[in-house]
């Protein structure tokens, strides 16, 4: 299957990586799913919250029926984001001409792999940096986006573990809900003038 630069998207399900192929056979699976869709029990309603809601369900149906989750391929996980098919195309032509010169030892079959690698390494350095410049762009992503897209680069994106704090035991008190919430405040507020008092 063709499938460009930002034409998946990953989801993380019991640690097996998942994906959803946005090719164009599934694109128009998906607005003639919209299109065929019943929508006039949205107009029958008089609550705007009750009609958002059905929308939203029945969007979310023909999204799902029409992009469904697949197991990512051992061989497709270790592909980076940022490589197209175009250079997939050019890679494979790429390892041809160096195959031919390997097998012929000619100096021209030589000469076109030199002159082709050093192409090929110039785009692929130049759809690198494109990608990497649009995903650490300030104007368009937000600074909780860009730490996301500095989390996944730096493989520092770990699920999160919430550890829910019941009560608290200070000196001899068992704190709880408002007065736990209350001494945290108050611990926090002062911890910095405590510590500008130690030196």
């Amino acid at each position: 299957m063709l499938i460009e630069r930002h034409s998946i998207s990953r989801e993380k399900c019991n640690s097996l990586l998942y994906i959803r192929l946005y090719s164009p056979k599934n694109i128009e699976k998906f607005v003639k799913l919209v299109e065929e869709s019943d929508w006039t029990s949205l107009y029958n309603s008089n609550s705007p919250d009750s009609v958002y809601t059905l929308f939203h369900h029945k969007i979310n149906k023909c999204y799902d029926d029409s992009f469904k989750l697949v197991r990512l391929s051992r061989k497709r996980a270790r592909d980076k984001i940022w490589i197209t098919l175009g250079i997939k195309n050019s890679s494979n032509h790429k390892n041809k001409l160096y195959e031919k010169w390997l097998c012929s030892q000619n100096e021209q079959n030589k000469s076109n792999y030199k002159s082709y690698l050093k192409i090929f390494k110039k785009v692929v350095l130049a759809v690198q940096l494109a990608y990497y410049k649009e995903i650490f762009d300030t104007r368009i992503n937000t600074t909780k986006q860009l730490w996301i897209n500095l989390n996944k680069m730096s493989s520092l994106c770990k699920p999160k573990s919430k550890i829910n704090i019941d009560k608290l035991t200070m000196t001899t008190k068992i704190l709880q809900n408002v007065m736990l919430c209350n001494a945290l405040n108050e611990y926090f507020y002062a911890v910095g003038p405590e510590l500008a008092k130690m030196f």
